[in-house]
């Protein structure tokens, strides 16, 4: 058995308490439901719903689930209605011939009902494979066909005809094939996760049908897409089972409270592929803590640590990822945006379960892909891109200021999207906020190392729940990108704060971290490492120095501070961030741990220095967008880490 499957299914065992030796009629699910299951249910290939009898009255609630496990895997179906003695479920996407287990779920409580197969209905609409096609299919919205859409396999690329048909000669390495979800449209999604893919059975050698339904949506040129990067969700008990909560209870109430259409895009490493068997966290679950958040659309973008650290080399290394999640890169579109989604990083583990070998490179694959992609976009249409690794470091200050290459072949990117008027890209795996422009190679280029949801892995906020920050002093959050058209702005969100909330501000004269700070004597290394990093903060302070840390900086935003209505000299340096300092990297060597991740220097801090150690200050900070974010400083301000607690 196939590693990844075992990973399933003991996942599955952990949430649903049971053994598959169970017998269903002994189930302690806790819950009355009754569903009439036929031994065979034989259905119309596009089918959106299928129907259950209720025995004895026993329904169903609307809010439960119905779990359908066949050869898709397992999957999250909606009910319907639950009307007239029958309970009417709504299919998942590209649903699949074979035998099903039938279970309904309601909360964590799941009861099987029994065993259905599937078939489909002969029809003969005329589609049928061309010379050479092994995939071909239809891709319509209701009895309508689309042109122009584009379907690939990862390696080729087709193009639907006025009749909604592509031809597709596919070698079927991937085992799937995937649709760039056209403008206007939108794809089925399980839970959140679009349903842009469906997977081959057939050898490769025999033509097999794949169509795509979709769905027409209005208004689509304005849209909110928020991106989530590093969440590293891996059951550890490390304070990240309630951060995550934190997080889809505030992506839900931004998400409610927004104008227009809402999209989401992780960025990579949503899960931490060393604890998948260790802690029975996998995609699957991963996948679950999604739920308060169905309806909302979000994009996957896979990481260095969503590669199995248990198979050998970069494509097996995947096999997880696109069995649980999708294809590892693709596109799709929304409106006036083309976006591309890409994996930037080659895996060579050995596939001893401990050591992962992880080189920051696009493989020749995707770039001959993408080329055959972007060979159907129009120069003129903006295009988002996402990868796990930024393409370029975060850079110092000074006269020198360089970026340096992160991703080996990003030259070879830049030359593909050379062309084209406006690409943004947005990456992780820094933790850090930085966003690069004017010192990129190519000026039409705008590269967001976006952020952190986990902050720092979750740790500052284990040690201070309310004060989640990362190791540059940014908040765990996301960013928030809007789009009108042509047009992208963006703002960072911190978990639990207002996007108003974009700077830290800190009064030098009553910050000593000398007596802060009890290292045991024991330990030499670790106390001078700590007065290394908080050289600027230890000891007592006269000089009326104020600093600001903006994190989502960049060289378009205006820095003021007024006293009295005198305005100050506002220099930009290089600093180690205080918070980080005491919130993190102070409560780990307290207890003694490892100087894993400590605090940096971040090139978003300012410093002003004030006339009076009492006197108000007012801070005037302004984005690139003309947004204005202010604070009226009363000094003295005392520093504790709970003035910076999120709400």
């Amino acid at each position: 058995m196939k590693r990844h499957l075992f990973l399933l299914t003991i996942s599955i065992m952990a949430l649903f308490g049971c053994t598959p030796e169970e017998n269903p009629s002994q189930d302690q699910s806790g819950f009355d439901v009754e569903l009439e299951i036929p031994a065979e249910i034989i259905i119309e290939e596009n089918a959106k719903t299928i129907g259950f009898d209720i025995v004895d009255g026993k329904a169903p609630k609307l809010n439960d689930i119905i779990l359908l496990d066949g050869p898709a895997g397992q999957k999250f179906c909606k009910i319907a209605s639950v009307s007239g003695g029958t309970a009417t479920v709504e299919l998942y996407a590209g649903v699949k011939e074979g035998k099903h287990k039938v279970s309904v779920q309601r909360n964590l409580d799941v009861k099987t009902l029994g065993t259905t197969n599937i078939k489909f209905k002969v029809i003969d609409d005329g589609v049928h494979p061309e010379s050479g096609s092994t995939v071909y299919g239809k891709v319509s919205c209701g009895d309508e066909g689309i042109e122009g859409a584009v379907i690939s396999d990862g390696y080729e690329v087709a193009v639907t005809d006025k009749d909604g048909i592509y031809q597709l000669k596919s070698q079927k390495r991937h085992g799937y094939v995937f649709i760039s979800v056209p403008s206007g449209y939108e794809v089925p999604a399980e839970i959140v996760f679009p349903q842009i893919h469906k997977y081959l059975s057939k050898s490769a050698s025999v033509a097999e049908r794949v169509d795509f339904s979709l769905t027409k949506v209005a208004a689509q040129d304005e849209f909110t897409l928020l991106t989530f990067g590093d969440m590293h969700l891996a059951g550890t008990h490390n304070d990240g089972d309630k951060q995550i909560k934190y997080l889809m209870e505030d992506v839900k109430e931004f998400r409610d409270a927004a104008n227009g259409h809402v999209y989401g895009l992780t960025l990579g490493d949503m899960t931490w592929d060393r604890y998948w068997l260790s802690e029975s966290y996998g995609f699957p679950e991963y996948k679950q803590e999604f739920m308060p958040l169905t309806g909302l659309t979000i994009y996957q973008t896979s990481g260095n640590h969503d590669h199995d650290i248990h198979e050998k080399g970069d494509f097996d290394s995947m096999r997880a990822y696109k069995t649980h999640i999708g294809p590892s890169y693709y596109s799709y579109n929304i409106g006036k945006i083309h976006f591309v989604a890409l994996d930037d990083v080659e895996c060579a583990n050995v596939g001893d379960g401990k050591n992962s070998d992880h080189r920051n490179v696009l493989v020749t694959e995707q770039i001959e892909w993408l080329r055959k992609d972007l060979a159907h976009v129009s120069k003129d249409t903006p295009i988002i891109l996402s990868m796990h690794v930024e393409l370029f470091n975060s850079p110092g200050l000074g006269k020198n200021l360089t970026y340096k290459l992160d991703v080996s072949n990003a030259a070879a990117l830049e030359d593909i999207l050379d062309d084209y008027e406006l690409v943004h890209i947005f990456t992780a795996h820094s933790h850090k906020i930085c966003n690069r422009d004017e010192t990129m190679t190519k000026n039409s280029i705008y590269e967001h190392n976006a952020g952190a949801v986990c902050a720092g892995w979750w740790t500052a906020g284990m040690y201070n729940h309310k004060v989640n920050v990362a190791q540059d002093g940014a908040p765990g959050g996301y960013t928030v990108v809007k789009v009108n058209g042509k047009n992208i702005s963006w703002q960072y969100k911190g978990t639990k704060y207002p996007v108003t909330q974009q700077f830290w501000s800190y009064d030098r004269n009553t910050m000593d971290f000398s007596t802060d700070m009890h290292i045991p004597a024991a330990d030499p290394d670790s106390k001078a490492e700590w007065e290394t990093r908080a050289k600027t903060w230890i000891g007592k302070s006269t000089a009326n120095e104020v600093y600001l840390n903006v994190w989502n900086y960049d060289s378009k935003w205006k820095v003021e501070i007024t006293e009295n209505g005198n305005p100050l000299t506002v220099t930009r340096i290089q600093e180690y961030d205080p918070l980080h300092l005491i919130a993190y990297t102070k409560e780990r060597y307290m207890r003694g741990l490892d100087a894993g991740h400590l605090t940096p220097k971040n090139s978003t801090t300012f410093k002003a220095t004030a006339s009076s150690a009492t006197s108000t200050l007012e801070i005037k900070v302004t984005d690139r967008f003309g947004n204005i974010y202010t604070e009226t400083m009363a000094r003295p301000k005392q520093f504790n880490v709970k003035l910076y607690e999120s709400k």
